[in-house]
């Protein structure tokens, strides 16, 4: 699913104020946040990479609002130890629930896609009714004239 699709942000408050992040100081959250945002509308959906490699310290610090490259570092220390980023073994850091939640999404667009039929379109999904219709109305047309001459 392209990022295009996912103009918002699924967000759960009661989620959030029960996860490990609402124990970290509120500038750890506020980073935590832009990140997610960042995330968001990265090319991989909940990934903080761009061409398919970690955004360095120092253009996330920058895109997070931070001060200075230490306190992105400092703050990320508290977020990594309180558990709440992940990271990949090439070391681009995510959202666990941002990646889970798009694996979801694509299972369900590839379930859509497989059980869709792949038969032929009918004739009456191609417009047969219109047809159908037309023949319909010229029948009773028809009946509607024979009634008149029998009248007549």
């Amino acid at each position: 699913m392209s990022k295009r699709s996912l103009p918002w942000l699924q967000f759960y408050p009661s989620d959030w104020l029960a996860d490990s992040v609402a124990g970290c100081c509120l500038a750890a959250q506020g980073l935590w946040l832009r990140m997610l945002f960042v995330a968001h509308n990265s090319q991989r959906y909940g990934y903080l990479e761009a061409d398919g490699k970690a955004i360095p310290d120092e253009q996330l610090s920058r895109r997070c609002g931070c001060a200075s490259v230490e306190e992105y570092r400092n703050l990320l220390a508290e977020l990594f130890s309180a558990g709440v980023p992940a990271r990949t073994p090439e070391g681009v850091i995510y959202s666990r629930r941002m990646a889970r939640d798009q694996e979801e999404r694509d299972a369900g667009a590839e379930r859509q896609r497989k059980h869709r039929s792949h038969a032929l379109v009918t004739p009456l999904s191609q417009g047969e009714s219109e047809v159908r219709g037309q023949s319909h109305k010229s029948e009773t047309e028809s009946e509607k004239v024979k009634i008149f001459r029998k009248e007549a």
